[in-house]
């Protein structure tokens, strides 16, 4: 019994995405999905949270709605929260 329950654990640990350190101190690299500032009121868009490795915090982002949504191993989340679970250990 130990034994299929040691293996269901490592089965579910290999699935499971885990965001490293290094993807924590990484920028997204689509730069052409980032929606600045200034021009968000014409372009359709998510709000995102991005750790700032240097800072150490979550900040957000405007995420295009034209773009994919991002794979959930990047430094690319949905709420702050989320951000702060997954990278603020790290640091």
């Amino acid at each position: 019994m130990f034994l299929v329950w040691l293996m269901c654990v490592v089965a579910v640990y290999r699935v499971e995405a885990r965001v490293t350190s290094e993807i924590c101190e990484a920028k997204p690299q689509q730069k052409h999905c980032l929606i600045e500032w200034v021009v968000r009121d014409r372009w359709p868009h998510k709000e995102r949270w991005v750790y700032d490795w240097r800072r150490r915090y979550c900040h957000t982002i405007r995420w295009a709605d034209h773009c994919p949504a991002p794979t959930p191993d990047t430094n690319n989340f949905a709420s702050e929260m989320e951000c702060l679970d997954q990278c603020s250990g790290w640091a």
